[in-house]
């Protein structure tokens, strides 16, 4: 496992740890991360979900920002 995997691993647990207690509930979650001041980055991603509900929430979420809907933060599952 490379060090990045190991290090996004850590991460992803303690973000689930820290939502949950933010939330009050469990939340499914993507981190998604890539290099500033590059042509040719890749984003590297982790998440605590379904490989396919993944696509499913990136694809909403970019259909709303293309829109420049706003994403409201939510605060105990409710916004």
């Amino acid at each position: 496992m490379s060090n990045q995997e190991e290090g996004l691993r850590v991460i992803a647990k303690m973000l689930d740890e820290v939502l949950e207690q933010v939330y009050g509930q469990k939340m499914g979650f993507i981190l998604v991360t890539t290099p500033f001041d590059t042509d040719d980055a890749i984003a590297d991603f982790i998440g605590n979900a379904e490989r396919k509900d993944s696509i499913e929430w990136m694809k909403e979420t970019v259909d709303r920002l293309e829109k420049q809907e706003d994403i409201p933060a939510t605060v105990g599952g409710e916004q």
